[in-house]
C-alpha cells in the first residue's frame, strides 16, 4: 500500500504521530506522541478529580442505583470547561496528525514514483 493511504490510517487508529514516524520524520512523530500522551493524562486527571469531588459530596457509599444517579448528578453540577478545552485539543492534534501524514505520506510517494520512473 502507499505511504499516502498508510500513514494517516495509522495515525487516526493508532496513535496520533505514529504516521509521521512511518514518514520518516521521528522528531515530529515523538512530538505528536508526547502531546497526546500529556492530553490523555489530563483528560484522565480532570476525570478523576471531578469523580473524586463527587464522592465527598455522597454521604454513603452502599452501591445501589441512587448511589449512581447521585455521583452522576454531580459530577453534571461540576464545571466542565476545562475538561472541553482538552478534549477539542486532543481531536484538534489528532486531526493534524492525520492530515499532516497524508500530505506528507503523498509527497514521498511522489518522489518514489519519480526515482522509480528514472
Amino acid at each position: 500500500m502507499k505511504r499516502r493511504l498508510i500513514s494517516p490510517l495509522v495515525s487516526g487508529l493508532v496513535l496520533p504521530g505514529t504516521g509521521q514516524v512511518l514518514n520518516r520524520q521521528p522528531i515530529k512523530g515523538i512530538a505528536l506522541i508526547a502531546g497526546t500522551t500529556v492530553l490523555f493524562l489530563l483528560i484522565l486527571l480532570k476525570v478523576l478529580v471531578d469523580l473524586n469531588r463527587a464522592f465527598q459530596t455522597v454521604p454513603d457509599l452502599r452501591p445501589d442505583a441512587q448511589i449512581i444517579k447521585q455521583l452522576a448528578s454531580e459530577m453534571s453540577q461540576q464545571d466542565q470547561t476545562y475538561l472541553m478545552v482538552l478534549i477539542i485539543l486532543l481531536l484538534c492534534v489528532w486531526i493534524f496528525s492525520i492530515v499532516d501524514a497524508y500530505i506528507h505520506g503523498r509527497r514521498l510517494d511522489g518522489m518514489n514514483d519519480e526515482t522509480a520512473s528514472v
